[in-house]
């Protein structure tokens, strides 16, 4: 039988090793994965010598917010943005107004997402201590999983935060404990709100300004205790949990001796942990402005090096795009700042970097960015796999001569508020990505047409 498509002479890159052969493609799903001699011809065939072959990026917490806020993005910008990017499934969580954090409000996400999305996506439903009775509906439409915030709702985004909160450890518990029945897991945001809040008064009392101030009210402590809360009430509880933008080597520690331990419970971080540090982002302002901090070099170097190690179980975006104007609120003062940076796009490339300099191996990005992530959502292998019978999901990446990012040339609607990364040097360029056999991206152009993307859910579910 015909191939589709033929991704020939390419370093193939798995979780579990790399070898140069190729990948071929029939329909939606991969139909061959070998060393090329056999494989069946193609109406198409990609020439790969010299790039590394990947399954598609699964990024597992991205915040796009539409249709609620689309001015900052929409389905068809961030999916664009994914696709040029080497992302071919995000997880969209579930703040918006009204935020999915009850089965209504998913199906009308999900209705926005399928007209408009490039690539495949999927949801996190909401699960705080007002929504309890939401939770079975939530996951029976569903969902992959469920967010939660160990903080009460900000001040005037209460509606962009209804169901998603547990502010103390009983709330926390029953939140785990509805969740774990339904057999999904829980994505918490792990910082103590009581200990932000007295360093945030001691440190508006004194003289300390800027980006050293915000990062001074969320010292690394307020992560180890909201860690440490949440270990203790998974343990009670018997669920499943993932600590968000883990941005400390202590928190990494304590949650791989709780792992030892017997406990479910595993990491995420994100490149603005691993890449940034204090120093280089202080200039930067409010647009280094994320929840947590971005923390100094010495911490950084220790979660790099545990990451290296394998004690950091996922890698994802953080996604978080503010219009530039909405960033500029805090030149003056950073307490008025928005947090977050829209990094979709650019979060391969740059961990790539690594690889090439040999700081990491390209199977560790694989296996963090792209394998774990489809296991936890429960959506593996039909993504985050190279082999026969999975989609065919693919990236080609090229590595070549170094480019600068230019913000200009980025398709997130927020890449004016990328400035972190403005400059960095790049020498791993997307060249093609598919997603389910289709090219949505190809020599810097978006193929993908709004509404090419579908709906993932959990398969154990």
């Amino acid at each position: 039988m015909t191939n589709d498509v033929n991704i020939v002479g390419g370093l193939i890159v798995t979780a579990e090793g790399s070898f140069v052969g190729a990948v071929g493609v029939q329909g939606q799903t991969i139909s061959y994965i070998g060393p090329g001699h056999d494989i069946p011809a193609s109406r198409r065939t990609i020439d790969a010598h010299g790039c590394l072959v990947m399954p598609g990026m699964v990024d597992s917490h991205v915040h796009v917010r539409a249709p609620s806020f689309a001015h900052r993005e929409d389905f068809e910008s961030a999916t664009a943005a994914a696709a040029a990017g080497g992302v071919t499934t995000l997880a969209e969580m579930p703040v918006s107004d009204p935020p999915a954090s009850d089965a209504d409000a998913l199906r009308t996400r999900v209705r926005h997402a399928a007209e408009h999305a490039r690539i495949d996506f999927c949801f996190y439903g909401g699960a705080g201590a007002d929504n309890l009775d939401a939770i079975p509906a939530l996951a029976d439409s569903g969902v992959v999983g469920f967010k939660t915030f160990l903080m009460p709702p900000p001040e005037g985004r209460e509606r962009e935060f209804y169901g998603l909160c547990a502010p103390d450890e009983i709330s926390l518990e029953q939140v785990l404990r509805a969740a774990g029945k339904e057999g999904l897991f829980v994505a918490v945001h792990a910082e103590d709100p009581e200990t932000i809040a007295g360093e945030t008064r001691a440190v508006q009392a004194s003289s300390v300004k800027g980006l050293d101030a915000f990062a001074m009210s969320r010292p690394p402590r307020t992560e180890l205790i909201a860690v440490e809360r949440v270990i203790r009430a998974q343990k009670r509880t018997e669920s499943r949990v993932l600590i968000c933008h883990v941005s400390t080597p202590e928190a990494v520690d304590r949650i791989r001796e709780a792992k030892a331990e017997g406990s479910k419970i595993y990491a995420e971080t994100c490149p603005q942990y691993l890449l940034l540090s204090q120093d280089v982002v202080r200039s930067h302002g409010p647009f280094a402005r994320v929840k947590p901090p971005i923390r100094s070099e010495a911490l950084r170097e220790g979660l790099f090096q545990r990451f290296h190690n394998g004690w950091i179980d996922i890698l994802s975006s953080d996604h978080a795009p503010y219009r530039l104007e909405e960033k500029e609120r805090g030149l003056e003062n950073i307490w008025l700042a928005p947090d977050g940076i829209p990094a979709l796009e650019l979060s391969l490339p740059l961990m790539l970097e690594k690889a090439l300099s040999g700081e990491l191996e390209y199977e560790q990005v694989v296996r963090h960015f792209s394998e774990n992530p489809a296991r936890l959502l429960g959506i593996y292998p039909r993504k985050g796999a190279l082999r026969e019978g999975s989609d065919a999901d693919l990236v080609v990446v090229e590595p070549g001569a170094p480019r600068p990012v230019i913000l200009d040339s980025m398709w997130t609607k927020a890449r004016q508020s990328c400035k972190v990364y403005e400059g960095w040097t790049i020498r791993h360029h997307i060249r093609i990505t598919l997603c389910r056999g289709r090219v949505v991206f190809e020599n810097g152009d978006i193929r993908g047409d709004p509404g090419m993307g579908a709906l993932v859910t959990p398969v154990q579910h």
